[in-house]
């Protein structure tokens, strides 16, 4: 199950295993509406930065994006094999990160309702989070048996070059086992520097005994 408050902390939305998320006016206390539109539990719900739109992800294997004012579906996001388990905006509202049981994360154009890229396979076991950088040039998943973090390349970038093109999303750490949230670029330095410390201690020893 998942709780989410849009930007202005005007509204929150749960999710429930009755397959539905209710709307609720946090100041009156009461409930705005409820969405009803999966046939399975409801695991994640996410406003975008924006606050126009809900994403709602289920254990029906899909994501549907919702209108917040008119509480009325926008479109329903089908890709995935198994459980969608989390879902994430992009700071500009304009991507959407879907992270499922099926062991992949799918990056989704929010104005055309369709991925941008293949699925990516972002863990050995199921994805249970996903979650933007601040900056919106990275993602990170998390899974139950590591973190990744990926570099998220524009749209605009030529195709002629596939190992940098818009249809690639090169992981750039693969097995980085720390949560991700707003420090995640100092995490990372630090990871690299204890990697550094240890190949360096590794290396004095072996020249020691030498």
């Amino acid at each position: 199950m998942s709780v989410a408050f849009s930007p202005n902390g005007k509204i929150l939305a749960s999710a429930s295993s009755d397959n539905s998320v209710i709307l609720w006016d946090v100041a009156a206390r009461k409930a705005l509406g409820t969405l009803k539109g999966h046939g399975n539990t409801v695991t994640s719900v996410a406003f975008s930065p924006d606050g126009k739109i809900l994403a709602s992800a289920s254990s029906d294997n899909s994501v549907i994006l919702w209108d917040v004012a008119a509480r009325k579906p926008l479109g329903t996001l089908k890709g995935h094999g198994n459980t969608v388990m989390s879902v994430a905006f992009s700071p500009d509202s304009k991507i959407l990160a879907s992270a499922s049981s099926d062991n992949s994360v799918i990056l989704w154009d929010v104005a055309a309702r369709k991925a941008l890229v293949e699925p990516l396979k972002a863990a050995r076991d199921r994805v249970t989070s996903v979650a933007f950088s601040p900056d919106g040039k990275l993602l990170a998943s998390a899974g139950n048996d590591s973190v990744r973090l990926w570099r998220l390349l524009p749209q605009a970038a030529p195709a002629a070059a596939p190992e940098t093109g818009p249809h690639k999303v090169p992981e750039i750490s693969a097995w980085l086992r720390a949560a991700f949230a707003v420090g995640a670029l100092v995490l990372l330095v630090a990871y690299l520097r204890l990697r550094y410390l240890v190949s360096r201690a590794a290396r004095a020893a072996t020249e020691g005994a030498g």
